[in-house]
């Protein structure tokens, strides 16, 4: 007789209560591999009577071996089987019972186990980092996995074979090949030590690093190899590292410096700017030495130095009839740009509008240099010099003044020193500067042209009349860099 709870079986005297084992199984058997296929089974105390495949009964301990809730299938016997889908029925004594007749027909349900055997593609290969999809595969196989191959060394992805799924499939993959090339680098002689690098080629992939580091064995002057301190090791790559060289090389020494400031012109013949860059260099080769090294300078040498750098800085403080005075550093050079009418919409349309109450008689770009780094020179704070420009046409002009466009781009009007045609002003930043008076009234100037400057070849603005002010909207100029004659 049988129940909803699971079968029940009565012969002669004796009761077997049984649940029936697990209905369907599977597992996937590689013929590439010499391992044998175990199946889990939930047998419920049921045991292994039989197995078979299709009508052909496999012999036990040959081609199988059974246990509680498992069936191992031996790689010997499963490497005969043609590729594909083997089916299984195993059959089973109720709870171990072997003494039940035959004649009983109310025994275990049986469970069907379902095989797929394969034979994999062999001799698949790959490099680190290819893509996955690279690798080709036989006909009828399709990769499941995506991504890369993964790293060096064996690796095994999911495939399908016509019906067949989730087919482990294995891949040589070998390490990548790359150079690791050191730097070549240079240094002076006492100086630290650079930073020793090197480049990869083909570049790491995926985020990879290298771990390993360089060396050179020397000090003095001369050329020594770049070598591998600890080797570069990264297990997905093969490396080949070539070396780079250090170069060691001499400081200026104090006899190159002591003649090149012995060929420098006397003081007084620096007049130009072409003898102040012989200066400059000679400077910078000297403040190469080190301190040690220029006491080592004759002192009379060392003097003459000073001499032509001072001689310099009178040079340095004129631009052509501009001229600017006050603390400043022989190295800090005066520039003074006149800014001609067509570039001022260019530059700063702004400043003449904010200006547009006064009569601009000429504008200036002036700015500090220090010849020796090449880069604008601000004054320390709380510091002022005086600027003097020359040349500018400054007749019947009342109250003249300077006004200066800030960083801010504000408009500051400073208080000017007018002599003739020379006017000059105090200052502590720069930038645009324009020489500005009160508007010509009705009764001033009749009948005269706009002022375009002397004959002193200067590129200066034309003054502006109130009234060419207010009919002119916007004034457009552009910037020549000329000196003030």
């Amino acid at each position: 007789m049988s129940d909803t709870a699971g079968s029940t079986a009565i012969y002669y005297e004796d009761v077997a209560v049984y649940t029936d084992s697990e209905a369907t199984v599977s597992g996937n058997f590689s013929k590439a591999s010499s391992n044998d296929l175990t199946v889990t089974i939930a047998m419920n105390g049921n045991t292994v009577k039989e197995i078979k495949n299709g009508s052909v009964t496999l012999t036990a301990g040959t081609d199988y071996t059974a246990s509680t809730n498992s069936i191992i299938f031996k790689s010997t016997y499963l490497k005969n089987l043609a590729d594909g889908m083997a089916s299984f029925t195993v059959s089973y004594y109720p709870l171990g019972e072997t003494g039940m007749p035959d004649t009983i027909s109310d025994n275990p349900a049986t469970t069907t186990v379902s095989i797929a055997t394969y034979t994999p593609p062999a001799d698949l290969t790959a490099t680190y980092g290819d893509a996955l999809s690279s690798v080709i595969l036989p006909s009828g196989w399709k990769w499941e996995d995506t991504g890369t191959v993964g790293n060096a060394g064996n690796q095994t992805h999911k495939a399908s074979y016509t019906t067949l799924s989730s087919l482990d499939v294995t891949i040589a993959v070998t390490q990548k090949a790359i150079t690791v090339s050191a730097d070549n680098k240079e240094k002076c002689f006492g100086a630290a030590d650079p930073a020793l690098t090197y480049i990869v080629n083909p570049a790491l992939i995926n985020g990879d690093t290298l771990t390993g580091s360089l060396k050179y064995t020397g000090s003095a002057i001369g050329t020594y190899d770049i070598i591998e301190d600890t080797a570069f090791d990264n297990p997905n790559y093969t490396i080949t590292f070539v070396k780079g060289t250090m170069t060691i090389k001499t400081t200026p020494t104090m006899d190159e410096v002591t003649e090149a400031i012995k060929t420098l012109p006397e003081p007084d013949a620096i007049i130009s700017t072409d003898d102040i860059d012989k200066v400059i260099e000679t400077t910078k080769t000297y403040e190469a030495l080190s301190d040690e090294e220029k006491m080592q300078i004759p002192q009379d040498i060392r003097d003459k130095l000073t001499e032509v750098q001072e001689k310099a800085g009178d040079v340095n403080r004129k631009d052509g009839t501009a001229s600017v005075t006050g603390n400043l550093p022989w190295n800090v050079r005066l520039e003074v740009t006149p800014v001609e009418q067509s570039e001022q919409q260019y530059e700063n349309e702004n400043f003449v509008a904010k200006i547009e109450d006064k009569n601009l008689i000429a504008v200036f770009d002036i700015k500090l240099i220090d010849t020796l780094t090449g880069k604008a020179y601000e004054l320390p704070v709380g510091e002022t010099v005086t600027v003097t420009l020359d040349g500018v046409d400054l007749s019947s002009k009342k109250n003249i003044v300077i006004a200066h466009q800030k960083a801010d781009g504000t408009v500051e009007y400073l208080d000017a020193v007018v002599s003739g045609n020379t006017v000059s002003f105090k200052t502590s930043s720069f930038g645009l500067y324009g020489i500005v008076a009160d508007k010509a009234t009705d009764g001033d100037n009749k009948g005269e042209a706009p002022k375009t400057g002397d004959n002193t070849n200067m590129m200066l603005w034309p003054w502006l009349g109130s009234a060419s002010l207010f009919g002119i909207g916007i004034i457009v100029v552009t910037r020549k860099r000329r000196k003030i004659a």
